[in-house]
Order: C-alpha cells, then structure tokens, then sequence
C-alpha cells in the first residue's frame, strides 16, 4: 500500500513541477541562471577533492609495493640431514 502512496504522490509532484515551471518559466529561468553556476563550482570543487585523493592513495600503493620489492627475502633454512637414532639398550 505504502508504494503504490508513494507512486501516487511521485506522478502528482511531477505534474505539479511541470505546471510550475509552465507558469512561471521566467522567475525559473532565473533561478537556473542564477544557481547553475555556484552548483557547478561546487560540483567541480568535490571532484577535484575527490581527484587529489584517489591521487594520493595510488601514490601510496605504489611507495607500498616499492617497499615490499626492495625488501630483502628471509634466506631459507639450510636443510640437515636427519640424524639417525640410536636405540638405547
């Protein structure tokens, strides 16, 4: 019940949207004008955030796998032969 509410109400926003800009296309046009380019220096201004991290984690990956190359592997144990047993009497 409660989606086909929200479905109701979803189609009822639209048309009122629809009729509003209609009605009132100029004071909209100004608003877009007005709004449009604050929202895309914002918009760049994360992405640009967003740019100089992932940057920076890729950097840091690369140090990483850099050190774990460089690093010197632990010499293998030198295998000795088994010594044999002597029973005791």
């Amino acid at each position: 019940m409660v989606k086909f509410i929200v479905l109701v109400l979803g189609v009822v926003f639209v048309a009122l949207g629809i009729w509003g800009m209609a009605a009132w296309s100029g004071d909209f046009i100004t608003v877009l004008k007005g709004g449009g380019c604050p929202f895309l220096a914002f918009v760049g201004a994360i992405m640009a955030i967003a740019a100089v991290g992932e940057i920076r984690d890729a950097i840091a990956r690369k140090k990483e796998e850099a050190k774990e190359e460089s690093k010197p592997e632990a010499p293998a144990a030198e295998e000795t032969p088994a010594q044999e047993e002597t029973p005791k009497a």
